[in-house]
């Protein structure tokens, strides 16, 4: 099920442009995406087996925090941005209007952004997040 909803973002946000995201988004790794990524410890294990790998870089991330970020990836393509979640989202926020709308705008992004994960180079909104999912 899709519902389209209309996001009232607060008067201080400001809207990246395309250049803007090319230095904020993408990283090392680009990981296709399946349903097997729907569970945890398959993310642990993919995770694994890129920190165990030849191109893994020891300034990268670590097992659990790439672990995170794919399976909140797969959550949010198969499942979409739900009316829960982003009641769970703004529960998180503790009130914080800024941070709400801003992990809220990340959750819809990482939506839409299709087929693979690119790991590293996350805005904090979406690592509070991939945190919230897990």
């Amino acid at each position: 099920m899709y519902q389209e909803t209309t996001l009232t973002m607060p008067q201080q946000f400001a809207a990246l442009t395309a250049e803007e995201m090319t230095y904020t988004d993408g990283g090392s790794k680009s990981i296709p995406m399946n349903t097997s990524f729907l569970s945890k410890d398959y993310c642990y294990q993919k995770a694994a087996d890129y920190v165990n790998s030849a191109s893994y870089n020891p300034d990268n991330l670590g097992r659990t925090r790439i672990a995170k970020e794919l399976y909140a990836h797969a959550f949010l393509y198969y499942y979409g941005v739900s009316a829960s979640l982003i009641a769970s989202i703004n529960a998180a926020c503790l009130g914080n209007p800024i941070l709400a709308a801003g992990a809220i705008a990340a959750a819809y992004y990482m939506h839409d952004r299709g087929q693979s994960v690119e790991l590293g180079g996350d805005s904090n909104f979406r690592v509070f997040v991939y945190n919230l999912l897990w």
